[in-house]
């Protein structure tokens, strides 16, 4: 396949070390760009965002030295991640700058299913824990230990806050590329259905994949995740 590169950006909590196992299953011609979100991993001490619109901005700004015209790229994004893709993709119409000619929208309802916000940013800490053990995405062990708690803590709950507060807007005009819709089949807190959602934003063909697993069957079962973006990526080559 030609070279394409695939833009991954994370979810609430997430760094850019978020899908570093997925990078001994990519193929050769796939260049992964592992955005890095602020106060965070290489960005920790900057200010968190306080706002999605900040995130988008400042996910733009991350990744427009890596838009070439003549080369394609596709976004993929997990949970949070999904939203920001989402509106990162209009972010760039406005902007002028080329479109992926793919869209991964992974692990989150599509933005305009409305949904009463859960509140959780606001949780005791305890409660916060059994929430982030619930979702599958850590381990117990790392969960009890209190200097760790005590370094992602503000992160979990400034993105599920920018998360609860975001407003989805109408737009004019459709997502114009192919999108491929991933979710866990047994992830609690998302219906299957609510992912089918994504096709009355898509202008272009819309197709929801189902992998076993929880919230985070992007981790646990990262092989057949991978071997799904590369036979789409293939597929979808030069669609849009």
């Amino acid at each position: 396949m030609k070279p394409v590169k695939l833009i991954c950006i994370p979810y609430a909590g997430g760094t850019s070390s978020s899908y570093i196992r997925w990078a001994k299953y990519l193929h050769p011609g796939i260049e992964m760009i592992n955005v890095e979100l602020a106060g965070r991993g290489k960005r920790f001490g900057e200010p968190l965002y306080s706002a999605f619109e900040e995130a988008v901005n400042d996910v733009f700004l991350q990744i427009k030295r890596h838009i070439e015209p003549d080369v394609d790229y596709a976004l993929f994004g997990h949970s949070m991640g999904s939203w920001i893709s989402y509106e990162l993709y209009y972010k760039l119409l406005e902007e002028g700058y080329p479109l992926p000619f793919h869209l991964f929208f992974s692990g989150r309802r599509a933005p305009h299913l409305v949904k009463k916000p859960d509140g959780y940013w606001k949780l005791p800490e305890s409660e916060m824990v059994e929430l982030l053990l619930r979702y599958g995405g850590v381990s117990r062990e790392f969960m009890e230990d209190p200097q760790l708690l005590e370094l992602i803590m503000p992160m979990v709950r400034a993105d599920f806050r920018i998360t609860e507060e975001y407003v989805y807007q109408d737009k004019n005009i459709k997502l114009g590329c192919g999108v491929s819709v991933f979710t866990g089949r047994n992830d609690v807190d998302i219906p299957i259905s609510d992912m089918y959602g994504w096709r009355d934003l898509s202008a272009q063909s819309c197709q929801v994949y189902e992998f076993a697993g929880n919230h985070f069957f992007i981790h646990e079962y990262a092989q057949e995740v991978v071997t799904a973006i590369h036979k789409i990526l293939l597929k979808n080559m030069m669609v849009c």
